[in-house]
């Protein structure tokens, strides 16, 4: 009896511990991972403009190659009368001079310091003395189609090296024939960089600048921004019958040139003029001769105004000799700094010129 109770323990124990051996384990919890910042990255710091510092346009500050910086600029006297234009290779121009002529209208002296891929440039027209001084001022080579008698004189006379549409061979020039037949043989002449090319080695004309030749011109290569008079419209009135209108843009920090109501265009670009600088000078013209040519003494030099940025200061300049670069600077006599770009110059007369603040 005692054995089958003992029995029948032993079988129950047996069970439960079966039992348990067959149960699963309970899984061990697993941790929740501490929650850590996620490290914020450092900002990249903006790279330092490249200060250029190799040589520079002589004409507009711009950066330009070694070799072309010591070259002689062209300097092209074109036509402006109404029916002349639209012009050909202005907008290419790092300076242009526009002055009055005879019969209250105006010519323009275009100026390149390197004038290769300008492709077509005109129409071309007569030289006046007054011109000279610019185009000597830069010792620059002179391309014209033919000139009064004192602007032949002073050719001659000072030694300007010049290639002419009239008096010369011809062969730097083309007539274009839709413009002859638009306006007239005479505002027909053409030239383009090639054919001035082609044929200036026949000239034999220097091809560089002398030693220590300086174009006079300084610039802001800091960019700091003009302060002066706000001006976004203006006119250099230079007769009853000849103005030249400037309107800034702010967006692109230049001003578009217009004239005979409507814009000055580039016919062969396909755009419309605009520069960075203006320069209004103020110089005292006299009628020269019989048929109401001017003549101007440019070593005078005078007062004026700068324009740029959408401002305008009163300014002074200077020319002391005919071979020596137009000299600019503040009422207080410090230099002028012109922002780095292209320059439209108008040289209006003291008597008959205003500029005229819209």
């Amino acid at each position: 009896m005692k054995t089958r109770r003992l029995f029948a323990l032993l079988l129950v124990l047996s069970l439960l511990f079966l039992a348990a051996c067959s149960r699963e384990p309970e899984p061990e919890p697993i941790p929740t991972p501490t929650p850590t910042a996620t490290p914020t990255p450092e900002p990249t710091p903006e790279p330092e403009p490249e200060i250029w510092t190799g040589p520079r346009n002589p004409l507009t500050g711009e950066p330009i190659e070694e070799e072309i910086s010591h070259l002689r600029p062209w300097a092209v006297l074109l036509d402006n009368l109404q029916a002349a234009t639209p012009h050909s290779g202005i907008s290419q121009a790092d300076i242009i001079y526009e002055m009055p002529v005879e019969g209250g209208v105006t010519r323009m002296l275009a100026v390149f310091q390197d004038i290769s891929d300008v492709g077509e440039i005109g129409p071309v027209r007569s030289a006046r003395s007054y011109f000279l001084d610019a185009v000597q001022g830069h010792d620059a080579l002179f391309v014209h189609a033919g000139g009064s008698p004192q602007a032949y004189a002073d050719i001659r006379g000072r030694g300007i090296p010049n290639i002419d549409g009239v008096l010369g061979s011809g062969l730097e020039f083309f007539r274009d024939q839709i413009r002859a037949g638009r306006a007239g043989w005479e505002h027909s002449m053409m030239t383009t960089d090639e054919l001035l090319f082609a044929h200036v080695g026949n000239h034999g004309f220097r091809q560089e600048h002398e030693p220590g030749f300086s174009a006079g011109l300084v610039f802001n290569l800091e960019e700091t921004p003009l302060s002066g008079q706000p001006v976004t419209d203006f006119t250099a009135r230079f007769s009853n019958w000849k103005s030249t209108g400037f309107l800034f843009d702010a967006e692109s920090g230049r001003y578009y040139v217009s004239q005979y109501g409507g814009p000055m265009m580039d016919e062969a670009a396909g755009v419309h003029l605009s520069v960075v600088n203006v320069l209004v000078l103020v110089a005292n013209f006299h009628v020269l001769d019989g048929e109401g040519r001017l003549g101007a003494d440019m070593n005078l030099g005078g007062e004026g105004h700068f324009i740029s940025g959408g401002y305008a200061i009163p300014i002074r300049w200077e020319k002391h000799g005919f071979t020596a670069p137009f000299f600019f600077t503040h009422m207080n006599g410090e230099p002028l700094e012109l922002s780095i770009g292209n320059t439209y110059v108008s040289v209006i007369d003291g008597f008959t010129g205003e500029l005229i603040f819209n």
